[in-house]
């Protein structure tokens, strides 16, 4: 992990997020359960939270 940057760190975990909630409920129904809303809810809260302890602002094209 030499030479990873904090925004690369960032990006890295915002491209996970963004294919989960892109293929996740999709992937719930192939897989017969209930995609967890709730919790993608909550995580995506905690996760701005986190950013903006960090000054990363959420709209900088991360």
């Amino acid at each position: 992990m030499d030479g990873l940057t904090l925004a690369g760190l960032v990006r890295a975990h915002l491209a996970l997020a963004t294919l989960v909630q892109e293929h996740g409920r999709i992937i719930a129904v192939c897989h017969g359960f209930a995609y967890p809303e709730a919790l993608e809810a909550a995580v995506m809260q905690y996760v701005a939270h986190k950013l903006t302890a960090l000054d990363i602002p959420l709209d900088d094209g991360l």
